[in-house]
């Protein structure tokens, strides 16, 4: 959605200084907010908190979803299930409850209506609807010390049917299932849909594709959470917030339809009892898979995730990998240990299948990959939060275009993923082009667009980041020292990096390095010191493997 929307949509908050209002007006991009994780102090203090108030409300549920069963799922099932929305729904809560608790003059949007969840996925971090009707939850509850529950319209899916596969590639997968048995379950490892059936076949003997079943929808019973999922207490705090209207927000996947999604996979051509259950993606938002991989664990099989990229490893917030590990039996890193018995050293699958064909010295091409960010905070994250840092990031973006000189303008590409326009704020590239830059939309792969390049710029210790290392491909980095923070373990290559001009904190600089060096880019990046950390860093956080698939193979069997 563009800005001049973004602003006509929040118009109520015109007559108010507050941090909402900030995150969707361009024009505060130079002022100094409030937000308050700008306080790093604050911030540290508040993932210790959230992470303990988490387990305690995990701890509460599993006890009350087990009674609302009728069940006895143990911790570690219903972990498996509930975990990671726990997580989103409750730092999601926590940033909009801090933000507003010192808004004495906040405007309510008037928003009583809330799309009731189906499943994990609809939970939209980005939806100005639910957020909006979450707001104005918060200030009710702040104000009035309850949830207003009689004026609330809750707006139900009537369909029949939660469909999820075309009923003929369901069925044909079912009929082979007959011939081929599978102890190893792979979904959604990151790999090609050639090379996971290549992988099937290594560990399986099978061609088996698993596709989720179709399950009945139930309606949503109000009187029933109220009586079995909502939490007593009458206290002020957060806390009790969360007791007073959490209950609302479970999605049916967890109550009224857990039963028939546990029924409807029993009954699928899916393993009943396999030895090992493997993904890279499917553990936060696909209900189907997370409840059938509770059934089977408590049948011995062993669950593993394996890092699908990202930060991980040296962010110094990161939850996404924090819940990870924690549901899993094993988190199987790209390369990088620590404390936590779970976490085992492997090697990036991602890009350890994948080749590129390059030539260096042939090409003066420079590649800028924009990062793009969500306008509306959510989480505790070493990554740009707010609306604001997002706007930034575009400035950059700006700053770094306008000090190079012309000849070098016709050799950059600006590099921007249009497919996620639906889930960021539009990126209007019209400037850029005025300005005689190219513009990749990301149509073509991230390896077609490195291959022909002299040099990629890179805005977030990223996935894109590693990548580039990985094939060896001189990169810039562009952090902001204040948020884009690493956790001791990571700091010494990241200083080392800054050191040999390889990271930068701000876009001047590294144009002005860029513009001083881009006849000589080769030989800087092949500097024996600057080789061997960058090697020292990809063997512990972008680890490769020669023999991918035999590698993979003998650790899932």
């Amino acid at each position: 959605m563009a800005l001049s929307l973004i602003r006509e949509d929040m118009k109520n908050l015109r007559s108010i200084r507050s941090v909402y209002q900030d995150w969707f007006d361009a024009n505060k991009i130079n002022e100094q907010l409030n937000y308050h994780w700008n306080d790093d102090n604050k911030l540290n203090k508040d993932k210790i908190f959230l992470d303990r108030l988490i387990e305690k409300k995990f701890n509460t549920y599993q006890k009350k979803l087990n009674k609302f069963h009728n069940v006895n799922l143990s911790k570690k099932q219903w972990r498996i299930i509930i975990f990671p929305w726990l997580n989103i729904v409750i730092h999601l809560l926590f940033d909009r409850w801090e933000s507003l608790k010192k808004e004495q003059n906040y405007k309510k949007h008037n928003v009583k209506s809330f799309y009731i969840l189906d499943e994990t996925k609809d939970f939209k971090t980005n939806s100005f609807h639910l957020n909006k009707f979450l707001i104005d939850r918060i200030l009710e509850f702040q104000k009035k010390k309850n949830i207003q529950l009689s004026k609330l319209r809750l707006i139900e899916n009537k369909k029949n049917l939660i469909k999820n596969s075309n009923n003929l590639y369901y069925f044909l997968n079912f009929l082979l299932s007959f011939f081929f048995k599978s102890k190893i379950f792979i979904k959604n490892i990151g790999l090609s849909f050639k090379k996971s059936l290549i992988l099937n076949f290594i560990v399986n003997k099978s061609p088996v594709v698993w596709l989720e079943p179709n399950y009945k929808n139930k309606s949503y019973s109000l009187q029933k959470r109220l009586e079995l999922i909502k939490i007593k207490n009458d206290s002020k705090n957060f806390e009790s917030f969360l007791d007073n209207f959490l209950y609302i927000l479970f999605p049916k996947s967890y109550l009224e339809n857990f039963d028939n999604i546990k029924n409807s996979v029993i009954k699928s051509y899916w393993p009943k009892k396999p030895k090992k259950i493997i993904t890279a993606y499917e553990y936060k938002n696909n209900d189907i898979f997370k409840i059938w991989t509770a059934l089977k664990i408590s049948l011995g099989s062993r669950y593993l995730i394996l890092q699908h990229g990202g930060n991980m490893g040296t962010a110094r917030y990161n939850i996404e990998e924090d819940y990870q590990v924690s549901i899993a039996d094993e988190f199987l890193s790209w390369g990088w240990t620590d404390k936590r018995k779970k976490v085992k050293r492997f090697f990036a699958i991602n890009l350890a299948f994948k080749t590129i064909n390059r030539n260096p010295r042939t090409n003066n091409e420079i590649l800028f990959c924009a990062q793009r960010y969500p306008g509306l905070p959510y989480r505790v994250s070493s990554l740009p939060k707010t609306n604001e840092d997002r706007l930034k990031k575009i400035e950059e973006i700006k700053d770094f275009v306008n000090l190079m000189d012309e000849n070098l303008k016709k050799n950059l590409t600006l590099r921007y993923l249009k497919n996620q326009d639906s889930h960021y704020s539009k990126f209007d590239t019209t400037i850029f082009e005025n300005k005689g830059i190219k513009i990749d939309t990301g149509q073509k792969s991230f390896l077609s667009s490195i291959a022909n390049t002299k040099i990629v710029i890179h805005q977030a210790n990223s996935t894109g980041f590693l990548e580039t290392l990985f094939f060896n491909i001189p990169t810039i980095l562009i952090l902001n020292k204040k948020i884009e923070r690493q956790r001791k373990t990571a700091d010494y290559y990241f200083k080392q990096f800054t050191k040999h001009k390889m990271i930068f904190f701000n876009a001047k600089d590294a144009a002005n390095f860029l513009q001083d060096n881009f006849l000589n880019i080769n030989e800087w990046w092949s500097q024996k010191k600057l080789q061997k950390i960058k090697r020292d860093f990809c063997n512990l956080y972008v680890r490769k493997s020669n023999q991918p698939f035999k590698t993979l193979a003998k650790k899932i069997k």
